[in-house]
């Protein structure tokens, strides 16, 4: 009996252990909640997600290491991709695996990506085999303009970061409110805010229909987050005290679409990026370079030593300097050396307003 009783306390903990190296969440297994994660991947997201049915947040220094990591333990044949597409929709995730009797049920899915990219790696959240499935769509770009690198004594103010953290606090105690009831609550629309809303979204359609074709897709999604923005900026006035009504107001709507109108600035930037000729993305990082410029101008030799563009050589910072000069960005200079030798060439960048170049380009490409 005692030989028989320490081989069963034996198989009971290597079921344990492989309970617990399966991943399965039963009663032994411990659940921490999270508010984020920086590396998961997406059987682990769903995972953790059913610990965390209120949503977490995927942080990534590089979004570009989030994409080229998807299916990486599927040799590249996984679904990671459309997945995470129904999580931005918040479709129920019902998952079964036949080594596991019990299926997988997320009802309601929210994983929120952040991350940085460098402009040049915009393509890797492409389709690598170039379809257009809509993933890019999705991602909600901010690309506010190049700022001189200035080291100062200035930062966020208490204050504010204390009101911001007010605001976080004050929204985590009404989820936590919510934990007792049904976590569902629908908000509805007060009186006049749903014209509101549609009179912009057809208005932003009619934008969509005469505008590029490659706006197209994410103009589709914006839709969708003026939506969110208006829900989200509610609540926050909400538990601040700014709003006393409980549906979503004309105030929280009109923030909602002063956000995307916003944000399409930066969009436009994003895929005129991303369908850019290698040459119209080297005038782009000159152009970029030489606003950081004293006097917003520089010299071929400058041009190479700082690799502007990708120039290696004098010859190829001249041709540079030539597609510039063609796409009206400016002129290029000779000037004599105070002590004499070859003419040093310099290229300045035109500073006037986008609007009067855009008249010089009228019936040109823009």
């Amino acid at each position: 009996p005692a030989e028989h009783s320490e081989k069963k306390t034996k198989a009971e903990r290597a079921t344990s252990e492989k309970t617990v190296k399966s991943g399965d969440l039963d009663a032994r297994t411990p659940r921490y909640e999270q508010a984020f994660t920086t590396d998961a991947t997406l059987e682990a997201l769903n995972l953790c997600l059913t610990v965390n049915p209120h949503g977490i947040a995927l942080v990534r220094d590089e979004l570009s290491a989030w994409v080229l990591g998807m299916n990486e333990y599927k040799k590249g044949s996984g679904a990671d991709r459309p997945h995470l597409q129904l999580m931005w929709n918040g479709a129920s995730i019902v998952v079964n695996r036949k080594n596991k009797p019990a299926p997988l049920v997320i009802p309601r899915p929210f994983v929120c990506v952040v991350g940085g990219l460098p402009p040049d790696m915009l393509g890797e959240l492409c389709d690598e085999q170039g379809r257009e499935d809509g993933f890019i769509h999705r991602i909600f770009f901010a690309f506010p303009d190049s700022m001189p690198r200035v080291l100062t004594n200035e930062g966020m103010q208490a204050e504010t970061l204390n009101c911001y953290c007010d605001v976080f606090d004050r929204l985590r105690r009404v989820r936590l409110n919510m934990l007792a009831e049904d976590p569902t609550v629908t908000l509805q629309l007060a009186p006049g805010v749903l014209e509101m809303f549609r009179d912009w979204v057809n208005g932003h359609y009619a934008e969509m229909d005469s505008g590029p074709t490659n706006l197209r897709g994410p103009w589709a999604k914006l839709v969708t987050y003026c939506a969110r923005f208006a829900l989200i900026a509610h609540l926050a006035r909400r538990v601040s005290g700014a709003s006393a009504v409980a549906d979503v107001d004309e105030e929280s709507m009109s923030h909602a679409i002063a956000l995307v109108t916003y944000f399409k600035s930066h969009a436009r930037k994003v895929y005129r990026l991303l369908d850019a000729t290698p040459d119209e993305r080297k005038i782009t990082a000159a152009v970029a370079w030489l606003k950081r410029r004293p006097e917003s101008m520089a010299s071929a030799r400058e041009f190479v030593t700082f690799k502007v563009g990708g120039v290696k050589t004098s010859d190829q910072a001249i041709y540079l300097f030539k597609q510039l000069e063609e796409n009206r960005w400016g002129h290029t200079e000779q000037r004599t050396p105070p002590r004499g030798g070859p003419l040093t060439i310099i290229f300045r960048l035109d500073c006037r307003p986008i609007a009067d170049r855009l008249q010089i380009l009228v019936g040109g490409r823009k």
